[in-house]
């Protein structure tokens, strides 16, 4: 039987400790995807992209201790689509990768639709079907010290959407 995370995981996680801040994370699982963590408070702990295979992922986490103890991860749900094409394949493939990394761990996960997690973050300035261009200056207003940009100054859309995640993953935690 395959890993089936929790439908809502976040509403039956402790309480906060008092004074203390918990790291939440999103995860945009896609073959150019990324991982944002960030804490309760909002306050952005870093963005990686993808690292292009299982165990380079395994490095990056391990390599950060606060990200080996996270409240709540989110990771976007991907299904396939009748007559997708191999070429989205990766896409899976990363998906499951998450998803056995969060079983492993232990952290509880949820995986939201990418209209679920799109309508509880995205403001008025978004419109209703947002392009990458929008996402992108979405999360640069929202997040203007985080690393959107990659090395050679273009927007990472994907980093981005992984923070959009995080930020729905915080919101879960704290109740807003």
């Amino acid at each position: 039987m395959p890993f089936q995370p929790k439908p809502n995981p976040g509403a039956g996680l402790p309480a906060l400790a008092p004074g203390g801040q918990s790291v939440v994370i999103g995860i945009d699982p896609g073959a150019k995807g990324a991982l944002a963590a960030m804490e309760t408070s909002g306050l952005v702990i870093g963005v990686w992209d993808w690292p292009g295979s299982a165990a380079e992922l395994w490095a990056l986490i391990s390599d950060n201790p606060r990200l080996l103890k996270v409240r709540l991860a989110a990771l976007e749900k991907q299904s396939p689509f009748p007559g997708q094409a191999m070429t989205n394949f990766a896409m899976g493939t990363n998906y499951g990768v998450w998803q056995g990394l969060a079983a492993f761990l232990g952290w509880p996960l949820e995986t939201p639709h990418v209209s679920t997690w799109r309508k509880a973050v995205l403001d008025s300035s978004v419109p209703k079907k947002p392009q990458k261009a929008d996402l992108v200056a979405f999360a640069r207003r929202r997040w203007p010290d985080a690393e959107i940009m990659g090395k050679r100054g273009g927007a990472k859309d994907g980093r981005a959407e992984a923070l959009c995640i995080a930020e729905y993953a915080r919101r879960q935690v704290v109740g807003k």
